[in-house]
């Protein structure tokens, strides 16, 4: 889900739309937090909200996760082409802000169950 925002920012950069990722239907989505899972962990990329969306403004795209999906094209970047993963990072870096007390979350659960372990992650579906 997160690399498909990745792909989207950059496909709306080239539009010139602004993107407003929508997790609204995901098994992430917990009401008691809100119903846009990704409001939960990460500030607005655009300062726009989907609530926005719903008022009409066309230059706002709202996104979910499993419709639109764009791969990764190529990127230059001061005359510098990136590969893939250097693209990936650029994005990060320009737009994904984690809100204020989820890193705190991170380090504690990091500090008090993995830190001084060997720890093997497997994601499976």
């Amino acid at each position: 889900m997160f690399l498909t925002v990745l792909e989207n920012l950059q496909y709306c950069e080239k539009k010139g739309c602004i993107f407003i990722p929508d997790w609204t239907n995901t098994s992430y989505t917990d009401k008691a937090y809100g119903y846009n899972a990704w409001d939960y962990y990460f500030e607005p990329i655009s300062g726009h909200t989907l609530e926005d969306v719903e008022r009409g403004n066309n230059r706002l795209i709202r996104v979910a996760w499993n419709r639109s999906q764009f791969e990764m094209k190529p990127l230059k970047i001061n005359g510098k082409s990136l590969t893939k993963i250097e693209a990936y990072n650029y994005y990060i870096k320009k737009y994904i802000k984690v809100r204020n007390g989820i890193t705190g979350k991170i380090d504690s659960f990091y500090d008090t169950k993995m830190k001084g372990c060997n720890v093997l992650g497997a994601h499976i579906r």
